[in-house]
């Protein structure tokens, strides 16, 4: 039960960290691209996914 809510915390430490690290491709895509934020969102997930695909792997994995 502890190893439950342990990994609990890493998982919601990490959306929350999430929408900082997300902050910067949203500007620079919505800025400095002057695409509309509905459109930004795309590219934006596709880096999020790629950066935290392996934070959640490690998250997930039963090894750690």
């Amino acid at each position: 039960m502890m190893e439950a809510s342990w990994r609990y915390g890493l998982y919601h430490a990490r959306w929350q960290l999430a929408a900082f690290v997300m902050m910067l491709p949203m500007y620079v895509a919505t800025a400095v691209f002057g695409l509309g934020s509905t459109v930004a969102l795309i590219p934006c997930h596709v880096i999020g996914a790629t950066i935290f695909w392996y934070v959640d792997k490690w998250i997930f994995d039963d090894k750690s």
